[in-house]
């Protein structure tokens, strides 16, 4: 949590933080604030945000406590090297190239993100893969059909929402891409509207989970 954050901010001094932004108790924005205006051993260490999204004027706030950077999970090598050579903590080594060097935040429209999926079969090997992808699957769809039943207009939005924050989270750590970017944006309506309001927008929801579903299957990450 964000509170034992600053404690060992203050206590060691880091080359650089990953500050998450959604934390209980004590949320990222506020311990970077605490790290700044405080004479731990880090308080002057970059701070780069760790988030699945954000609004502009959120960003504004993240740079007024003192963050230096915004990466958007799931976190590429190629997009926190590139972080990190801007505040002087990485020297570019010689023939690397960044491909595709992504904008503070990443909001790839490609459909599943192949570079982060065979990232993940290469630490965690194809068959604990497909098994978190088979329990993606569950946790989306028990989502979507919670959404679809007509008890859904009775439910508070913020029930609804944090639901769909969830899914988000694990779209973005498995390379749905595109569901995280529909999911980021049904989150920030839950946050600005009402339930019917987030009720009305499932069927494009639906679209883009068969679309995502049927691209994991013709890569052989699921089951036909």
């Amino acid at each position: 949590d964000g509170e034992t954050g600053v404690k060992l901010s203050e206590a060691e001094a880091f080359d650089v933080i990953l500050m998450d932004i959604s934390m209980p108790m004590m949320d990222g924005v506020e311990a970077t604030d605490h790290i700044r205006r405080g004479q731990g051993l880090s308080s002057k260490a970059p701070i780069f945000a760790i988030t699945t999204h954000c609004m502009p004027n959120e960003i504004k706030k993240f740079k007024k406590a003192g963050i230096n950077a915004v990466l958007s999970k799931p976190i590429k090598k190629s997009q926190l090297f590139t972080k990190l050579k801007e505040v002087g903590i990485m020297r570019k080594k010689e023939n690397e190239t960044v491909q595709g060097e992504r904008a503070v935040l990443d909001m790839s429209t490609d459909i599943i993100d192949l570079e982060k999926i065979a990232e993940l079969k290469d630490q965690l090997g194809i068959d604990v893969l497909k098994t978190l992808l088979d329990r993606f699957v569950n946790e989306t769809e028990e989502m979507i059909e919670g959404l679809c039943a007509p008890s859904a207009l009775d439910s508070d939005v913020a029930d609804l929402t944090k639901a769909i924050h969830k899914v988000a989270g694990s779209s973005a750590a498995l390379g749905a891409t595109e569901m995280r970017k529909t999911l980021n944006q049904l989150e920030m309506l839950g946050k600005e509207s009402d339930t019917s309001t987030v009720v009305s927008r499932v069927g494009d929801l639906k679209d883009i989970w068969h679309i995502s579903k049927e691209s994991f299957k013709n890569h052989g990450l699921l089951n036909a």
